[in-house]
């Protein structure tokens, strides 16, 4: 079974222009339960009251500019990976590939994971990354270093990937075996050479041309920040602006924390000065030599052998399909409205649906059945 890394910026994408809203959206603690506790702000401990505020934030955010990106209107993911995720999420259903992750140099938890989770939601790929690994995990530790200009800096490395898959509990669904094994076995992507890794699996290394991208205005960002600042509740919370008082600190430019919190039009007026100049659309990046490359060495998986069946072989029934439809709609539903929801279970609910559906192409019109029934259950 294959096992996948895949680097962030300007390889699944170039996000520079969307991680200074982040910093306003997403909390550390909320995106991993804790581990990062202390790291913003020292001594204020985050409650499940402001956890979901986030998490409703990146929600709206994340969901509004997913639906820019299947237009075109804004274009943040490379092409050619929305066409890789969903080879790659097919080819994880089948058992061919056996788990997805994110292996960034980026230090921000949330642009990996918002750059992870908008490849998911674009390709209609839910759970396709396993996890998502960042410059400052722990699991890095001996790996990062210092540059010559005193940057933080790492080297990517096989043994990292493979404790990841490894001992990561979200990862290690299928155990890799030993790392002899498991290097053979390793595909990865980057637009940079890491030697440790190029070294070691040779032309099972992606090495792409790096992928550029700012948008022509900042409007619909601005729009999309707004509406998700406030749907969430964090406009006015004076929780969260006490819970981030050092980024406010440091917005305000005076260096003093004053006690009423900011509106989205004040954080709106400060983000200019951290964002690059708006740019002029460029030439579509030409990927088709990646395409080719990837598509030979991962062909489509055969047509499946089991007509009801999940990613594991078990009878997914008619009664399974509707309840999943039903939790996916519900889901879906308050998702739209900006309420905060269960990522994991909509995931679920949207892979057990999908997965029916594919496997019985005859009975493709499961969601209209169902509205049916209820339509005639309510006559």
């Amino acid at each position: 079974m294959a096992y996948i890394g895949v680097d962030l910026d300007e390889t699944l994408g170039s996000f520079i222009g969307i991680g200074p809203y982040l910093e306003y959206l997403y909390s550390p603690w909320s995106l991993y339960e804790g581990i990062w506790s202390g790291q913003y702000a020292p001594g204020i401990p985050l409650t499940s009251s402001l956890r979901d505020k986030f998490n409703a934030a990146m929600s709206i955010f994340l969901s509004r500019i997913a639906e820019k990106e299947r237009t075109g209107e804004l274009r943040f993911l490379r092409p050619a990976m929305i066409s890789i995720a969903k080879r790659l999420w097919l080819l994880k259903q089948a058992g061919v590939v056996a788990g997805v992750i994110m292996y960034s140099n980026n230090p921000s938890r949330a642009n990996v994971y918002f750059g992870a989770r908008l490849l998911e939601e674009v390709a209609d790929t839910p759970g396709l990354f396993c996890d998502y690994i960042h410059l400052n995990h722990p699991y890095r530790s001996a790996e990062r270093g210092y540059d010559a200009r005193g940057y933080v800096a790492a080297n990517k490395t096989v043994g990292t990937l493979y404790n990841c898959f490894k001992m990561l509990p979200s990862c290690r669904q299928v155990d890799p075996g030993s790392f002899a094994s498991f290097r053979k076995n390793l595909y990865f992507f980057d637009d940079v050479k890491h030697p440790d890794i190029l070294g070691t699996i040779g032309d099972r290394y992606f090495l792409v041309e790096g992928y550029e991208y700012i948008p022509e205005s900042y409007d619909l960002l601005n729009a999309f920040f707004k509406e998700a600042f406030q749907k969430s509740g964090l406009e006015g919370d004076i929780e969260y602006f006490k819970y981030n008082r050092a980024l406010f600190v440091t917005a305000s430019r005076t260096g003093v924390f004053r006690s009423k919190p900011w509106t989205a039009e004040e954080v709106l007026a400060a983000l200019p000065r951290l964002l690059p100049e708006p740019e002029a659309p460029r030439p579509p990046l030409e990927d088709s030599k990646l395409l080719e490359r990837f598509e030979a060495k991962f062909p489509p998986p055969p047509p499946p052998t089991l007509s009801r069946t999940n990613a594991l072989g078990i009878p997914i029934s008619r009664n399974e399909f509707r309840k999943a439809l039903g939790t996916l709609r519900r889901l879906e539903t308050r998702r739209d409205r900006g309420e905060n929801v269960n990522q994991r279970a909509l995931e679920n609910a949207s892979r057990t649906v999908s997965f029916y559906e594919a496997q019985n192409p005859n009975q493709a019109g499961g969601r209209r059945h169902c509205r049916a029934r209820r339509k005639t259950r309510k006559v």
